[in-house]
């Protein structure tokens, strides 16, 4: 019948090293793309508009468990099944443990439909990380002069005003500084004080992105930024 889509359920497991990925649900009519985007899309998003891939479910134990590790295995996963973005399903995590398990529903998506997703976000808005842990670990850092305290499991916000500029200084010894300058229509920038966040350096795939990285200052690509705000907790 014309316009049916079939959908089979796969649960192929591809595991690596006490990480897991499986394929939940698979879409046979869907085709791969050459595209290299992997972008966070918001529930609000009609999905008439999206061609669904598939299901799929990341799994990892002690450091293979954080956040960040568990959304590059499923980019990795997403990107050979040809989906271009996607939306999270479900997430838990036992402390003790120490495994966590990221769901998400993988899709294409056309132009149109990824920029006006885009065009909604939050505009000249900095995030900073320091990593999903709960060991109750804190980081001291300055923004624009004043200091702030992280914490494990939060993030921190701040909304750059018209013409301002930002001055973020990671602290310690051997600290690196950033500035960041408000500009009209500027996405937000996600910001990490360690390497959580950061794609594994021993890649070497397509599509792998070349983050800037000043020692305890590094850049995250923005749909995990996206990801984490849905999954974490701000600073008090």
């Amino acid at each position: 019948m014309k316009g049916l889509v079939f959908i089979v359920f796969s649960f192929l497991s591809i595991s690596s090293l006490g990480q897991e990925v499986e394929i939940l649900k698979k879409s046979t009519s869907a085709k791969s793309i050459n595209d290299t985007r992997f972008e966070f899309l918001r529930e609000n998003i009609n999905p008439k508009s999206l061609v669904f891939v598939g299901t799929l479910r990341a799994t990892g134990k002690d450091k293979k468990a954080s956040l960040s590790k568990l959304y590059f295995k499923l980019k990795d996963q997403a990107y050979v099944m040809g989906a271009n973005s996607f939306k999270m399903a479900n997430y838990t995590k036992n402390e003790i443990r120490k495994e966590a398990s990221l769901t998400v529903d993988v899709f294409k998506a056309n132009d149109s439909v990824l920029n006006n997703s885009k065009a909604t976000r939050e505009r000249n808005v900095i995030y900073v990380f320091l990593n999903d842990f709960t060991e109750n670990e804190s980081y001291i850092f300055t923004i624009s002069g004043s200091d702030k305290e992280i914490e494990s499991g939060t993030y921190y916000r701040y909304q750059l005003k018209q013409g301002e500029s930002a001055t973020i200084d990671s602290g310690g010894l051997l600290s690196s500084s950033f500035t960041l300058k408000w500009k009209k229509d500027n996405p937000s920038s996600f910001i990490t004080l360690t390497d959580f966040g950061q794609e594994d350096p021993s890649k070497d795939y397509e599509y792998s992105g070349r983050f800037f990285n000043t020692k305890r200052i590094n850049f995250m690509e923005s749909s995990l930024g996206w990801l984490l705000i849905e999954l974490m907790k701000p600073m008090k």
